[in-house]
């Protein structure tokens, strides 16, 4: 499917879709207690998500998201292609509990 007619297909459950280079199209859906940025939408389904606590923290990590490593901002937690993962960001982050993202960098 192309961009408009997936929009079409997702629009039932996702709202603020954006194409990004490489990572395909990205959305903001409503989970039952948190939104999530929504990456890879193909017609059954996503290839990744990070959701965060409001709508307003995903509409504002998604606009300015370029595609490259995790979302700024204080998603919780991340699960889809590649695993699962907290942001270590987060205060409540708990290195026993979770795997810190791939996309961090060690010092």
């Amino acid at each position: 499917m192309r961009t408009r007619e997936l929009k079409l297909h997702w629009k039932e459950y996702c709202t603020d879709f954006k194409e990004i280079p490489g990572v395909g199209l990205c959305a903001i859906r409503q989970y039952m207690f948190t939104y999530g940025i929504v990456s890879g939408l193909d017609e059954i389904s996503h290839k990744g998500r990070w959701c965060f606590s409001t709508k307003e923290e995903a509409q504002a990590a998604l606009k300015y998201w370029d595609g490259v490593g995790d979302p700024l901002g204080l998603w919780i937690k991340y699960k889809g292609d590649g695993g699962e993962y907290g942001n270590v960001r987060r205060p409540e982050f708990n290195p026993q509990f979770d795997t810190p993202s791939p996309h961090t960098k060690k010092n």
